[in-house]
C-alpha cells in the first residue's frame, strides 16, 4: 500500500487539534499525526525549535512552493497538521 502525506494549514492550534483528535478517531495512529506551529504548546515547535521545524518540511513529499506557503503560514502564526495515511 503507497503512503500518503496530507497536510493542511489551520488559523488556530484548537481547529488543527480537533481535527488531530478526529483522524486518530477514525483510526490514524496519533504517532503519524502531527501539528506543528510557532506558538507554543503542546504538539508544536516553539520559536527555539524553528529549524527543526523547517528542516521536516524536507521530508514531506510535495513541491518547493507548497513547502514554503505552508512554511509561510506557520511564520505568520498558523498551524500545520500532517498525516501521514
Amino acid at each position: 500500500m503507497t503512503e500518503q502525506t496530507l497536510t493542511a494549514l489551520y488559523d488556530t492550534r484548537d481547529a488543527a487539534a480537533a481535527v488531530r483528535d478526529e483522524l486518530v478517531r477514525l483510526g490514524i495512529p496519533g504517532g503519524r499525526v502531527t501539528v506543528q506551529g510557532n506558538g507554543g504548546g503542546a504538539g508544536t515547535a516553539g520559536a527555539g525549535e524553528d529549524q527543526g521545524f523547517w528542516a521536516s518540511l524536507k521530508d514531506v513529499f510535495m513541491p518547493e512552493d507548497d513547502r514554503e506557503t505552508f512554511a509561510e503560514g506557520v511564520r505568520r502564526g498558523g498551524y500545520l497538521l500532517t498525516a501521514r495515511v
